[in-house]
């Protein structure tokens, strides 16, 4: 019974004392630290009084409060029934083993056991349901096997059936050693691991139907040899690529196991990392790896009766190159049908929360950007098509080795309408957040930047449809971290799609480096006079260049004499289309008729600075 106090009146109080008058048939469970002042209008001071009968019959105490104001005395009543056999551990069926084909029921029983008085259950369901205790005597070391089955006559009942060995209560809850529930029956325990004591088998179920009608067997096996090798199951024996996050898990391969010992290193060069260390009965270990090592490992089962499992098998595994990033760098998605997303960028699922619980998923994808179609040569991003309700997407970068004092992040960012070069909507509930971490986990306290519509500096619907620049400092953060680009919709209204372009980390304040040539090659003496775009990519190195001047001759461009060509142009993109300059330099032929450009060269594109 769960006692609460309140107070009601207009000035405050303190509780000094709980107490009962007798605590022969009953108990406090429960109470709140002493002396607890509670003004009006708090929430309530809970406590529990537990009714334990020792004998049958009416039973009461009194259950004694004081405080500053009064000391008060409530008369606690109960009745006191002899339990049913099988009705509680103190009181359970004394089973035999084997016990064969035992045909009980629940019916007439109480929930007597909840799942607050266990820990290690698989369901907590299959605990909610009126239940029945066997108790059994294990002579030694050995294997248990329990089933659990619907009598004749009854189908698809939700049973479970849990094996311990201390009386489950909510001050001491029992660890579940062994369980089975479901409704497809025979329900199946097998070789439980047991040593010499008592255990109760605890059938239960998850109401409806209340009453359960089961058949029960238990037989017991004792231990006669050492047990069967472990079973692998991660990461495979041979696997590559492995993550440093990978832990060495296995299983029990079966026969009486009392523990595992467990021994990892390094084979080329061979060494030894762990010694045979004993684990008790995990089957998980959580080793300290490093990128691009080829490592070992055994496990080995045993007991104390017969020794070691054999043969032990040696499993191998080698870890992943190093995919950490280092300044400076640049991102740009790509031109020419790379995939998406780049080698070892991650995505995925999942409102932002703290934490995050991020699914894997695909909402970030690659597309033109700011779905401007007609560009040649294409130009990729990510991008993301945000809208209707309950909607996140993340895009995270490998882990990037912070550079330091001056370091920035840069990228290009767009919205537009859903599928088109065009102002996007206006609705109200989405924004883009960029988030830096250790990659661990994801929440609010890992904003960088936020674009909303809701009070930000920065905000989402004056994003433009035409892309703009953005530079965030990064200087304050230091080792392994993570960058993510987030976008997100709670609300329907509104379907726009998001973009992120050219991502890098640069130094501040320096002058751009000298581009990449893209098309048409160098030296190139095939150019079509018709199609003539020259196109080029910005150097990982150095500052962010605004615009490009673009010289264009006849001859080599020779800065030294002072000759730069018979045309200049100035561009705020990475492309050039000569021809809708109206160039007139071809072969002999009046302009737009010759079939190949002279020996014309796009002999520098130079960013300013």
């Amino acid at each position: 019974m769960q006692v609460s106090l309140t107070n009601t009146g207009v000035a405050a109080f303190d509780v000094t004392s709980i107490a009962l008058a007798d605590y022969t048939n009953f108990n406090l469970a429960n109470l709140p630290a002493l002396p607890v002042t509670i003004n009006p209008g708090d929430p309530a001071v809970t406590f529990d009084v537990v009714f334990t009968p020792t004998v049958t019959g009416a039973l009461t105490t009194n259950l004694l409060i004081n405080d500053t104001r009064q000391a008060s005395s409530i008369v606690v009543n109960g009745t006191g029934v002899q339990p049913l056999v099988g009705e509680i551990c103190e009181n359970p069926y004394l089973a035999t083993l084997p016990l064969v084909d035992y045909a009980g029921t629940t019916a007439g029983y109480a929930n007597d056991y909840t799942s607050e008085m266990f820990t290690e259950l698989g369901n907590t369901n299959y605990v909610r349901g009126q239940d029945w205790v066997a108790k059994i005597t294990i002579p030694g070391n050995g294997l248990l096997d329990i089933s659990l089955a619907d009598q004749t006559g009854y189908n698809y009942q939700y049973m479970g059936v849990f094996l311990v060995n201390t009386i489950p209560s909510i001050a001491n809850p029992a660890a579940v050693l062994a369980q089975a529930y479901g409704t497809s029956t025979p329900l199946n325990i097998a070789d439980a691991v047991v040593s010499a004591g008592d255990y109760y088998v605890i059938v239960d179920n998850w109401p409806s139907p209340y009453d359960v009608y089961f058949v029960l067997n238990i037989s017991f096996e004792p231990v006669t040899s050492a047990p069967n090798p472990a079973t692998l199951v991660s990461p495979a024996n041979g696997a590559t690529d492995v993550p440093l996050t990978q832990t060495l898990n296995w299983s029990s391969g079966g026969g009486f196991v009392e523990g595992y010992r467990l021994s990892f290193g390094t084979v080329t060069p061979y060494t030894t990392i762990v010694n045979n260390v004993d684990l008790g009965m995990d089957t998980t270990y959580t080793p300290t790896l490093n990128y691009s090592t080829e490592y070992w490992w055994t496990v080995t089962p045993y007991n104390t009766d017969f020794g070691d499992a054999s043969p032990i098998t040696e499993w191998t595994f080698t870890t992943r190159d190093d995919p950490t990033i280092y300044a400076p760098w640049l991102e740009d998605f790509g031109s020419t049908g790379a995939t998406f997303p780049p080698a070892n960028w991650t995505r995925g699922n999942g409102l932002l929360a703290d934490p995050s619980n991020i699914t894997s998923g695909s909402y970030w994808v690659r597309g033109d950007w700011l779905n401007d179609t007609p560009v040649d040569p294409v130009n990729y991003a990510a991008k993301m098509n945000v809208y209707s309700t309950n909607r996140g997407g993340w895009l995270i970068t490998p882990p990037i080795q912070m550079p330091g004092t001056g370091y920035q992040l840069e990228l290009d960012i767009g919205l537009t309408d859903y599928g088109a070069h065009a102002a996007p909507d206006t609705p109200t509930d989405d924004r883009f957040i960029i988030l830096i971490g250790d990659g661990s986990s994801w929440a609010p306290a890992n904003i960088l930047r936020e674009w909303n519509n809701t009070g930000s500096d920065y905000v989402y619907d004056e994003i433009p449809y035409t892309g703009e620049h953005v530079i965030i400092p990064i200087d304050s953060y230091t080792g392994i971290q993570y960058i993510a680009f987030y976008g997100e919709s709670i609300a329907s209204g509104g379907d726009n799609d998001l973009f992120v372009d050219n991502v890098s980390i640069r130094l501040a304040g320096q002058a751009p480096d000298h581009v990449t040539l893209l098309a048409p090659a160098d030296l190139s003496n095939t150019v079509d006079p018709g199609n003539c775009v020259l196109s080029w990519q910005d150097a990982v190195s150095g500052g962010y260049p605004e615009w490009y001047e673009i010289f264009v001759g006849s001859d080599l461009i020779d800065p030294t004499n002072d000759y730069y060509g018979e045309y200049s142009y100035e561009s705020t993109s990475n492309s050039l289309d000569l021809v809708a300059k109206a160039i007139s330099i071809w072969d002999s032929t009046p302009p737009g008729i010759g079939r190949y450009c002279l020996t014309t060269r796009l002999a520098a594109l130079i960013p300013p600075g």
